[in-house]
């Protein structure tokens, strides 16, 4: 079973953009081949919860309260179709969350969802070599496999987490040559995500590097002096520039991404009065954007929030927001709590955190399935691999102070 769900972690994002452009109706309802996965990824996890009820408490309590009240939010939602493929997708991040838990210590000791979560990147790797020598689709923006750029910079931040993981794991083992290995790797996705041209990705990256240099190695700081070199690079200047330019929206013309979105947001919120403590219901924000949008944010159609944050407001009112902040908010609080068993593990969970608390601000994070495997699957593995050193450190703690030996030599024994 634990071989399974590492493959659905090895194969999702080669197969991103697939799944997502064939469509199939059925009963005039649209569906994609990838609402196969979820069920099968629904079905393993309600077997292992009924197999160990007991270590599901963990994520259920993580989890629980705003699962709870999205669910609710569906009785009175407009869109009940899409509200209920949207809820199962997020119930399958839960389970991603809770399947390190639910399974032995050793599928965390091992390392074997970090070690998938970098040979995902193969293909999309690989791929994108293709899309360099044909000038990615004429907007020199790249996807990879996966449908949009945002999407695949989301999932090399991750990425980069899982790097950074295996590289001070490996360190403490003294592998230079695989050491060697996985800055080749980082380099690789730091360049790829330059090339997604993904602003607020490159925000999240630099914080996260930030967190990094300061808990966890203060030789990161280092690649600062690589900024200048970075700024001076034509694309990225035109990105930057495009943040900060300044046409006039109400009157038609075509302004910044970021401008554009404040606008809805400002018009989203206008429409909310009145229903903030719980929302409209999820995936309301969808199919009410056509209707409380002027002209100037949208001419026709319908959109999404373009941030997590604004649509679970809308949603799930101030209430849902407080309930997806407590994910994120116990997850760094278990961490720290951690720290002092396993500092390395646990500052580089904070620092995916921090990059995913990031680009939920200004994207469409919680419709990005793939995205949200890999994430989730990663921090719940990072947080049960600190438990696992904890554990080990408190089962022998009485001969560490026996022999007289310092408890960071020890731990760093106890990672091996």
């Amino acid at each position: 079973m634990w071989n399974l769900i590492l493959g659905l972690l090895l194969v999702r994002a080669t197969l991103d953009s697939f799944l997502g452009d064939f469509r199939v109706e059925v009963a005039g309802i649209d569906f994609s081949p990838g609402v196969i996965l979820n069920v099968l990824v629904l079905a393993l996890f309600a077997t292992l919860v009924y197999k160990n009820s007991s270590r599901a408490m963990f994520p259920s309590l993580v989890w629980g309260p705003f699962l709870l009240l999205v669910a609710i939010s569906i009785a009175h939602t407009p869109d009940k179709i899409g509200a209920l493929k949207l809820y199962g997708a997020q119930l399958t991040y839960f389970a991603f969350f809770s399947f390190p838990f639910l399974l032995p210590n050793t599928s965390t000791r091992n390392d074997s969802i970090a070690d998938v979560l970098l040979m995902s990147s193969i293909a999309p790797f690989a791929f994108g070599v293709y899309e360099l020598a044909t000038g990615f689709n004429g907007d020199f923006r790249a996807q990879s496999t996966f449908p949009h750029s945002n999407i695949f910079a989301f999932y090399l931040l991750i990425l980069i987490s899982g790097i950074l993981y295996k590289f001070y794991n490996q360190r403490v083992r003294q592998s230079v040559g695989a050491s060697s290995v996985y800055v080749g790797l980082l380099l690789i996705a730091v360049a790829y995500l330059l090339l997604t041209q993904t602003r607020s990705a490159w925000i999240a990256f630099a914080a996260m590097f930030g967190v990094a240099a300061l808990f966890l190695d203060r030789r990161l700081l280092l690649a600062t002096l690589l900024v200048p070199t970075l700024l001076s690079v034509p694309a990225v200047q035109n990105r930057l520039t495009d943040v900060s330019s300044s046409n006039d929206l109400a009157a038609g013309e075509q302004q910044s991404s970021y401008a554009w979105r404040q606008l809805l947001w400002e018009q989203a919120f206008d429409d909310l009065e009145g229903s903030a403590a719980f929302g409209k219901g999820l995936g309301s924000f969808h199919i009410n954007s056509a209707t409380f949008s002027d002209s100037a944010v949208l001419e026709e159609g319908t959109t999404e929030a373009h941030s997590a944050y604004v649509q679970t407001i809308y949603e799930n009112g101030w209430t849902g927001l407080a309930a997806y902040l407590f994910i994120y908010a116990a997850c760094i609080v278990t961490l720290v709590k951690l720290r002092r068993f396993a500092q390395q593990e646990a500052i580089i969970g904070i620092v995916a955190i921090v990059g995913m608390l990031i680009v939920n601000y200004s994207d469409n994070t919680p419709y990005y399935l793939s995205y949200n495997w890999y994430a989730w699957s990663f921090v719940a593995f990072i947080i049960c691999k600190c438990r696992s050193i904890q554990a080990m450190h408190l089962a022998t703690k009485p001969q560490f102070f026996a022999q007289g030996v310092g408890n960071r030599s020890n731990l760093q024994q106890l990672r091996t």
